[in-house]
C-alpha cells in the first residue's frame, strides 16, 4: 500500500525519511484559517486532518499522514510570522520564558483513522534586540511555527527542552513509527 506524506515542509519530509523512504510526498492544498478561537492542540489536529483528507482524498487506498505545527504561550497561539514586525514581537515573547510547541498528526488509510499531538515545552535563554534583528533579517523565521528553527540558527537562543526534540521540528518520529507499526502499515 502506498504511503502518502501531506507537506510541504522541507523538514518533515526529511524526518519521514527515517521513518521511510518508501513514500511519496504531496503538497495538501488547505484552508488553514478559522481555527484561531481553538486550542493550540485542537488547532494542530483539525489542521492535520484537513491535510490529510486533501490528499486521502485523491488515494482512498493508501495511508496518509497528514501534520501540522504551532507555538503556545498561556492563551496564545502563534503560528507562521506574517512579516518582520510579526516575527519580532513573536520572538520578543519567547526571551527567557517557556513556550510549548504542538505537533498534530493525523494518520488514514481505507480502514482507520487515528490522530494525536505531541507536545515539547521549549525555554529559550534571553535574546538582545540586536541578535534578535539579525536572526530576523535571515530567511529562517518566515516559514516556521513560532518564528524558528530549532535544528537552525535560532538553536543557540534555546537553552532547554522538556519532551521531544522532532515535535519541535515538526515531526515526532518515534511516535509516528509506532502509531504506523500499530496500525500495521509496511514500512
Amino acid at each position: 500500500m502506498t504511503i502518502y506524506l501531506a507537506s510541504k515542509s522541507p523538514r518533515r519530509r526529511e524526518l519521514f525519511n527515517l521513518i521511510t523512504k518508501d513514500y511519496i510526498a504531496v503538497d495538501p492544498v488547505v484552508d488553514e484559517s478559522g481555527f484561531e478561537l481553538f486550542t493550540a492542540e485542537i488547532q494542530t489536529l483539525k489542521i492535520a486532518e484537513l491535510k490529510c483528507k486533501s490528499v486521502f482524498n485523491l488515494h482512498p487506498d493508501s495511508v496518509v499522514v497528514g501534520c501540522d505545527t504551532v507555538v503556545s504561550m498561556g492563551d496564545e497561539v502563534f503560528g507562521k510570522p506574517k512579516d518582520r514586525e510579526d516575527a519580532f514581537a513573536m520572538l520578543s515573547k519567547f526571551k527567557n520564558r517557556t513556550h510549548t510547541v504542538y505537533t498534530g498528526i493525523c494518520i488514514m488509510s481505507p480502514e482507520k483513522k487515528r490522530s494525536f499531538c505531541s507536545s515539547t515545552r521549549v525555554i529559550f535563554s534571553d535574546i538582545d534586540d540586536e541578535t534578535l534583528a539579525e536572526y530576523i533579517d535571515s530567511d529562517e523565521p518566515y516559514d516556521k511555527a513560532g518564528g524558528y528553527g530549532i535544528s537552525g540558527t535560532a538553536s543557540k537562543f534555546v537553552s532547554m527542552i522538556i519532551g521531544d526534540y522532532y515535535t519541535v521540528m515538526g515531526l515526532p518520529v518515534s511516535r509516528l513509527y509506532n502509531e504506523l507499526r500499530d496500525l500495521n502499515v509496511v514500512l
